[in-house]
């Protein structure tokens, strides 16, 4: 099954390129996340993290993102993605 993906370029939006409190890893997983699934849609943020191939643990990522409210964390899992990239 092919995944359907909306082109978002392939810059960080000035956005994000200006905040101090994101790091790289946090803003391309991000970008990449919100380019796959929409706005509090569900997904495996395993599946994202192995197609960017980072070397940091995917618990620390994802807690720092839930923690800075672009996230919902569940216990199953999966990831939800709850503030908007603009």
């Amino acid at each position: 099954m092919a995944l359907e993906r909306s082109f978002k370029g392939v810059f960080v939006p000035l956005s994000f390129w200006e905040r101090k409190d994101l790091f790289w890893n946090d803003k391309i997983f991000l970008i990449e996340a919100d380019s796959r699934y929409g706005l509090n849609e569900k997904f495996w943020a395993a599946d994202v993290i192995e197609a960017l191939d980072f070397n940091e643990r995917n618990n620390t990522l994802l807690m720092r993102l839930s923690e800075l409210g672009f996230v919902k964390l569940y216990g199953s899992g999966e990831v939800e993605l709850i503030k908007s990239l603009k």
